[in-house]
């Protein structure tokens, strides 16, 4: 059966506004050794056609879980143990595999979490799609081609990637594609899984206005599943929190911002970092979510609810109806008291702590010397730890009669002083991993020098000096499940660290040295928590021990290469936050490589931001974040998605993505996406010059004035 035509509104004419799904004390659960493990508990949920709905919460709450027993994609050991799922009006629980395979991709399709590991690798997107279209229908070879190429320009990618393999394809690339296979037959219901855990803010952004548009076109309903909260504020309608497999809030996503009920609720929106407004101190949600294999005896969120009472530890709270939500908390029983607005957490939150004297004067120093033209010539001249100088890396691409150069990095300058947080942020494809890895000596700079304390990494030719400066400039990863090997305890990583880098303690030392560096990282009782396997531990921990590490080297730099990106926006304060103390206490200076505004504007000192393997503009992080003189900057601040305001549609176009700089010609490398880009653009590269003391844009026209940002 061909594909149904699309109709003015995108969908063939079924009728709207009736009841799409019905999810009825849906509960389901992971059969172990020690018995059932509940991971979805008796779960009430209500899909009109054409509506969006946001999951939201931690990693572990049963978000993930709850999607696949909707889509009844669940397998051993996970189970429905109970309850109802109606789509249309049909029981789905009770299907047979064969009902259920008429249903998937023309009525309902699922977008997994990741792009590249759910699109066959050997695969090109035509391929994949003609499985899918052979499988769900009896289209002709030319039918699937023209859908295939309808639905890849429904998500602004040109059908001549049809031929393309997934690594051929950028992340945002790979992500729409996902999304066009899931548009094949026009579904009515489309289940999305964190769909854009992997993609940077400005991809992100573009992705999820790309999904609304397409909805409001196609008429399709959505589940749109994360745990970053703030992300679905502009996009969705209804928002659904839960937490250890109960529904703790359901209700309007724009109400629901403004004055969440449940405590849960208040805490994910306090626990992430604003670009607007003052800099605050964020404490995130202490404690972990509780073992589903023996739950508390009565409100789950109790032993980390600042608000409970005596009756929370023994009661279990049911959903009350409360001003239009449905709230799991023993506070709304009998009444509806208001929640406190978010609006006032500025004013009650004291302001954040500055760095010591000394350091501030050292860090002036470097910006001043950098700000003059050049990286400065050593540490008793500008105070600098690191620094870079025209720093530059090629990678050379094709066969030798065919031989082309990828511009990674060109001429990057700048300075790093003791005791100091800098961000380095930018888009994928920027060049800021290529720089973490000049840095860390993986590679060889094709021209430029970095300097550590003066002396050129050149002159570090024996194996010996290597370790020494590797021990002082660690690195720590962005995924901390595959960064720690599985197959040892947590302290077999410190010990061979220190066993390498630091030869002159003994095995008592290195031992002391590894229980103080895992109180250093909040990481207690020590000797336990030593004791782990990584699979024993979260993701938050898991990066905790990345950190401890690092730490247990006694470094004075660490390279921390996106160390929260793949965290839950309550964890990712922790991981801020310890980045502070560790600067403070430890006297630690960090290299924040991230695409991330909000968290960089939280945690550094200055921001530098670069674009297609140039540095496009450098300074103070609140004056650059405040008041960006590059459109790329601006580009990247109006992507940031921030709940307590309008979504930015002032900022450049967003429309493209970094360019891979391939033999790049004269000229601004972001004009094809800059709207202030005038004649000299094409032909003149611009050049860091300083715009205001200490701040450095290389643009020829809007470094002229502040393209502040309305707060």
């Amino acid at each position: 059966m061909p594909a149904p035509e699309l109709s003015s509104n995108g969908r063939s004419a079924e009728g709207g506004g009736q009841r799409l799904l019905e999810v009825r004390q849906l509960s389901v659960a992971y059969a172990t050794d020690a018995g059932p493990v509940v991971a979805v508990d008796n779960v009430d949920l209500d899909l009109e056609s054409g509506e969006f709905l946001a999951v939201v919460g931690e990693s572990g709450c049963g978000k993930s879980t709850l999607l696949f027993a909707v889509a009844q994609l669940l397998s051993p050991p996970a189970g429905i143990t109970g309850g109802s799922v109606l789509f249309r009006g049909d029981e789905m629980v009770e299907m047979s595999e064969k009902q259920l395979r008429h249903l998937r991709w023309r009525e309902y399709s699922v977008v997994m979490q990741s792009a590249m590991n759910a699109l066959n690798p050997v695969m090109t997107l035509a391929e994949q799609m003609r499985d899918a279209c052979k499988a769900h229908s009896d289209m002709s070879k030319q039918e699937i081609l023209e859908r295939s190429a309808e639905v890849l320009r429904l998500v602004s990618i040109d059908p001549v990637h049809l031929e393309s393999y997934p690594h051929q394809l950028s992340g945002g690339m790979r992500q729409r594609a996902m999304i066009a296979m899931a548009l094949l037959f026009t579904p009515q219901l489309v289940i999305m899984d964190e769909p854009t855990s992997a993609l940077d803010v400005v991809a992100q952004r573009s992705l999820m206005r790309q999904i609304k548009e397409l909805k409001d076109r196609l008429g399709f309903a959505v589940i749109f599943v994360t745990h970053d909260i703030s992300l679905v504020s502009h996009f969705s309608d209804r928002l659904l929190v839960m937490y250890a497999g109960q529904v703790v809030e359901l209700g309007d996503t724009a109400e629901l911002f403004g004055k969440a009920r449940h405590p849960y609720s208040r805490a994910l929106l306090e626990a992430f970092p604003s670009i607007r407004g003052k800099r605050v101190p964020l404490t995130g949600i202490s404690g972990s979510p509780p073992d589903m294999a023996s739950p508390p005896p009565g409100c789950r969120f109790q032993p980390r609810c600042a608000d409970a009472t005596v009756d929370c530890g023994s009661v279990q709270p049911r959903l009350y109806h409360c001003g239009g939500a449905d709230v799991r908390c023993l506070l709304y029983k009998d009444a509806a008291p208001e929640a406190p607005s978010l609006a006032g957490r500025a004013a009650r939150a004291a302001p954040v702590a500055v760095a010591a004297p000394a350091a501030v004067a050292a860090r002036a120093t470097v910006a001043k010397a950098v700000a003059n033209g050049a990286a400065p010539t050593g540490p008793e001249a500008s105070g600098a730890l690191l620094e870079t100088a025209d720093l530059t890396r090629h990678f050379r691409l094709g066969a030798l009669w065919a031989r082309r150069t990828l511009h990674a990095v060109d001429g990057v300058s700048f300075a790093i002083a003791p005791r100091e947080i800098v961000a380095l942020v930018g888009e994928s494809g920027s060049g800021k991993s290529t720089i973490a890895r000049l840095l860390a000596m993986v590679y060889r700079p094709t021209s430029g020098e970095v300097r550590f304390e003066g002396r050129p990494l050149s002159e570090a030719r024996r194996r010996k000096e290597r370790l020494a400066y590797r021990g002082n400039v660690p690195m720590v990863f962005q995924d901390p499940y595959s960064s720690i090997n599985s197959a040892f305890r947590v302290s077999h990583g410190l010990m061979r660290a220190m066993a390498l880098h630091r030869p002159d303690l003994d095995r008592a030392e290195r031992r002391a040295e590894a229980l103080r560096v895992m109180e250093a990282v909040g990481l207690t009782p020590p000797g336990a928590m030593l004791a782990k396997y990584p699979y024993e531990l979260s993701g938050g921990q898991r990066q905790r021990i990345g950190f401890a590490q690092a730490l247990a080297l006694r470094p004075k730099l660490i390279l921390a290469d996106e160390p929260v990106s793949m965290l839950d926006v309550s964890i990712r304060v922790g991981i801020l936050n310890l980045m502070t103390e560790l600067r403070e206490r430890e006297g630690v200076s960090f290299l924040y490589i991230t695409h991330d505004l909000a968290s960089a504007r939280y945690v550094a000192d200055r921001v530098l931001v670069m674009y297609a393997g140039h540095l496009v503009e450098e300074g103070p992080a609140e004056q650059v974040l405040a008041a960006p003189r590059h459109p790329y900057t601006r580009l990247l601040l109006s992507s940031v998605p921030d709940p307590h305001a309008p979504l930015d549609e002032s900022g450049a176009s967003d429309v493209g993505e970094p360019p891979k700089v391939v033999n790049p010609g004269t000229g601004c490398r972001f004009v094809p996406r800059c709207p202030c880009a005038v004649e000299r653009c094409h032909t003149e590269t611009p050049q860091l010059g300083e715009v205001v003391p200490g701040h450095r844009a290389a643009c020829h026209v809007a470094a002229a004035e502040p393209m502040t940002l309305g707060r």
